[in-house]
């Protein structure tokens, strides 16, 4: 018995170049599929960096509008302190001048308060001299009684 080396079979055989065949164009098709794509790809890649770059650019416009318009407030903020600090000034003018006229009542006052005490003074000095006046009219008084006795 003799070993004899197995052929394939023919449909192998024949099938086999087209089956190799067919595994290249597949890989041919794919590289050229991923090849046209990746133009495709680099494309929305690049317009979707574009999208986000028109965003950040639309925030940044929204923020030196928000700056504008917070410098915008920030100067009326200080014309309006500017008049607040104006009408203060006035205030403290007007409340040096009641200053004045306080000290001015005050001195008033001061003056009334030593009148008064004065007046206190001569009020005991006459209540005093009144005391005295009725002491000696009673004595006149008693003399002109023994005179009416007499």
């Amino acid at each position: 018995m003799s070993v004899q080396p197995r052929q394939p079979p023919v449909r192998g055989a024949v099938t086999a170049p087209i089956e190799i065949a067919a595994g290249v164009i597949g890989e041919v098709v794919s590289a050229t599929t991923a090849i046209v794509l990746s133009p495709v790809r680099a494309v929305v890649a690049v317009g979707s960096a574009v999208t986000r770059l028109q965003r950040t650019l639309d925030h940044l416009d929204d923020m030196a509008d928000g700056v504008a318009n917070m410098e915008r407030e920030m100067r009326g903020m200080r014309a309006d302190l500017a008049n607040v600090i104006g009408e203060l000034e006035g205030v403290r003018g007007g409340v040096g001048a009641l200053g004045t006229s306080v000290d001015s009542m005050s001195d008033g006052v001061s003056g009334i308060r030593g009148a008064t005490e004065t007046l206190d003074g001569r009020v005991e000095n006459l209540n005093k001299s009144i005391e005295n006046i009725d002491a000696l009219a009673s004595r006149f008084s008693r003399f002109g009684a023994r005179r009416k006795e007499a």
